[in-house]
């Protein structure tokens, strides 16, 4: 994966893993902020297709949230261990393109820090090693669920779409 993302429009993505992580952070706060417009953050349910590649919200008033989804990786708590999808056994193979991409990026670039498949990390920098793969996977959103008692699942999401419950 080349870094010419200026020449597409978007911003161009840094090459150090600070200046990374502070656009990536922004990123996703910048969408998390626009996706409160359709209820995001305010959903009584969740469920995730990882084999069909889809999420689904349910809001107050019986709507439906919908969008493409892929798993970007996990964190367990009771190992302050942080897991990518591009090698994980929740993630069959080929359905975790922005994990994917980092994986590309950070070894294209000399980023150290995004090359192992799992290490330790706080609960804070699993969410930045998800941020970076929202930006550099050009996804629409960032969701964090409880995947199990003892792991969060970061979940990469595209376009979402509303609809009412029957």
């Amino acid at each position: 994966m080349t870094n010419d993302a200026g020449a597409q429009g978007r911003p161009v993505i840094p090459a150090n893993y600070a200046d990374l992580v502070t656009m990536a952070r922004a990123h996703v706060d910048a969408l998390t902020y626009g996706h409160a417009a359709w209820g995001f953050g305010r959903t009584e349910s969740w469920a995730v297709d990882l084999d069909a590649g889809t999420i689904e919200w349910t809001l107050p008033d019986n709507v439906i949230a919908r969008a493409p989804v892929q798993l970007i990786g996990t964190w367990a708590s009771d190992l302050g261990s942080y897991r990518w999808a591009w090698d994980h056994p929740a993630a069959s193979p080929g359905s975790a393109p922005a994990a994917q991409a980092v994986r590309e990026f950070a070894t294209t670039n000399g980023i150290a820090e995004l090359q192992p498949v799992e290490f330790e990390c706080s609960r804070e920098s699993a969410r930045d090693f998800a941020s970076v793969a929202v930006l550099i996977g050009d996804l629409h959103g960032l969701y964090v669920g409880q995947a199990s008692r003892t792991a969060l699942a970061y979940l990469g999401f595209g376009g979402v779409s509303l609809s009412r419950a029957d």
